[in-house]
């Protein structure tokens, strides 16, 4: 199935929500802005749904990074399908409800919801995760999927470093 035929079947989006702070990490910089390979983790998610069938993006971040979001993560990366950035709430279902606030009325059918600290995110899975229509117009669930190469591109990024696997 193209990406072009997902959407024919009523309009997708994703909810990426980086409004963590990253507490354990113990980290000065929340992880989601954190840099790997040059440039910001959440930018490697937002990538692979603006390549995909996806066809608006909320991004929920905390609300002392929404201009920060706005200007050098969406403007400055040119993420046209980033239709808003909402302030998320005090835990993570709080802000998954802000972003589904977000998607109100539009005649949304399926929506992906995505933890923006979370980089591999491919093409392959987002596809996957999403429902085929049937011919009867019924959704099928979506397919089980690996994550072919995930430990090789992770290593890529830290060459001469050791990885641990958990």
């Amino acid at each position: 199935m193209s990406e072009m035929e997902y959407t024919q079947a009523g309009w997708t989006a994703a909810v990426v929500l980086a409004a963590g702070r990253g507490k354990r990490m113990k980290s000065s910089v929340q992880k989601q802005f954190l840099e790997l390979c040059g440039r910001p983790l959440i930018t490697y998610a937002l990538q692979q749904f603006e390549e995909s069938g996806v066809d608006q993006v909320v991004l929920v971040t905390g609300k002392e990074d929404l201009d920060y979001c706005r200007e050098h993560i969406v403007k400055e990366f040119g993420f046209h399908k980033v239709t808003a950035v909402v302030a998320g709430g005090k835990e993570r279902y709080h802000s998954v409800y802000e972003g589904l606030k977000a998607l109100a009325g539009q005649g949304i059918s399926h929506v992906l919801i995505h933890d923006g600290a979370r980089p591999l995110l491919t093409g392959r899975i987002i596809r996957d995760a999403l429902p085929e229509e049937t011919a009867s117009g019924r959704s099928r669930p979506p397919r089980p999927f690996p994550i072919p190469g995930l430990w090789a591109r992770m290593k890529s990024c830290f060459p001469g470093k050791s990885i641990r696997q958990e």
